[in-house]
């Protein structure tokens, strides 16, 4: 092979490579299920739905612990991203005045909690 159709070569394979996008997978639903929180939040919202699931992570493939009805109080540790809920994609991990904690989506409380500072 000449050296002009090497050059040629390795320039179309260079700018194959430029063309190419590399994409980071998202991490898996199954990954995030176990996630870790912490409680920096001293919020409070209210369910606004009745047999609203809290679950293990910020998904709807999540383990649900449990589930809670309308007007039960979610005290609020922090929040997340998740499965988008109703257009929300936010998620808080929580306790419950009636028992039990876990992920919940911002879709369900009131009033709808910014995604802040409160990172998990």
């Amino acid at each position: 092979m000449t050296t002009r159709r090497m050059s040629a070569r390795l320039a179309g394979i260079a700018l194959l490579a430029a063309a190419v996008t590399y994409v980071v997978p998202a991490t898996p639903a199954s990954a995030a299920c176990g996630q870790g929180w912490s409680d920096r939040s001293s919020r409070a919202a209210v369910v606004t739905a009745d047999g609203v699931r809290y679950r293990t992570g910020p998904h709807t493939s999540c383990t649900a612990y449990g589930q809670v009805n309308r007007g039960v109080t979610a005290y609020l540790d922090c929040a997340t991203r998740g499965d988008t809920v109703n257009g929300i994609a936010v998620w808080w991990h929580a306790r419950f005045s009636t028992g039990g904690s876990g992920f919940i989506s911002g879709a369900y409380l009131n009033p709808w909690v910014q995604y802040t500072t409160e990172n998990c």
